[in-house]
């Protein structure tokens, strides 16, 4: 799933890391691995440079929503969290299915998996498709999602752009983006009657590759991924 704001007149990137000539080339476990990492120390801000300012918080859900600042780089990374009356794996499945994500996020046109390394769909080679809002262009993606769990017992799912010589994805009009890194946090906490509860944090950081107007820039990275995790707690209700 991508959920990708920044700065309206940002510096362009790319993908950090290497260029892969094929798919056969790529260790996917390993990159997976470094996805996780690399969520994990921007969440908490252990990177050494990324901060974090609370700018909005809801009663109802216990939402929060974070914006972040990273040293040297033009686009704010997101956080936003919210209470989802599920279990961890129920909400993780759901986090991992392209249909169901498809159900979540109204900005995002097309999930579809190129690649998939386990039975379980938990760690992928993705092309993901994001809606254009006038007067900008649609977005596409070439990702490695990696789903797992933490020693602490929370789950995770983190999400990275990759350099792949060969994968000829593409969609008329789009324009390629960076997912610098984004994904779920999911903590199991029960509820005050006992029953399965979690504390879902979404965090998103990207590069969007040109001008996006102001406005944009800030529908998506408050009021649409509030809209994403209230619609979670719709999708795990009719699982």
């Amino acid at each position: 799933m991508n959920y990708f704001w920044g700065e309206s007149t940002p510096t362009p990137a790319q993908p950090a890391g290497k260029v892969y000539k094929s798919v056969d080339d790529v260790d996917f476990q390993a990159f997976g691995e470094e996805n996780v990492q690399i969520l994990l120390n921007r969440h908490s801000g252990q990177d050494g440079v990324t901060s974090w300012e609370l700018i909005d918080s809801q009663a109802e859900g216990h939402v929060q929503i974070w914006r972040g600042e990273v040293q040297d780089n033009s686009w704010s990374p997101f956080q936003a969290s919210r209470r989802i009356s599920a279990d961890k794996v129920t909400i993780q499945k759901a986090l991992t299915d392209p249909k169901l994500l498809l159900q979540l996020d109204d900005m995002t046109e097309s999930v579809r998996i190129l690649k998939s390394l386990d039975d379980e769909g938990k760690l992928s080679l993705r092309y993901i498709v994001s809606k254009g809002i006038f007067p900008v262009a649609a977005r596409d993606f070439v990702i490695v999602t990696y789903a797992t769990s933490l020693p602490d017992g929370r789950l995770i799912i983190a999400s990275r752009s990759i350099a792949v010589e060969g994968v000829s994805a593409a969609t008329d009009g789009a324009v390629r983006g960076v997912n610098i890194v984004s994904g779920f946090l999911i903590n199991e906490l029960p509820d005050a009657n006992g029953k399965p509860c979690c504390e879902i944090t979404l965090l998103a950081h990207a590069d969007l590759q040109g001008y996006i107007p102001a406005t944009v820039v800030n529908m998506l990275g408050t009021s649409a991924t509030v809209k994403i995790l209230a619609n979670l707690q719709t999708v795990v209700d009719k699982l």
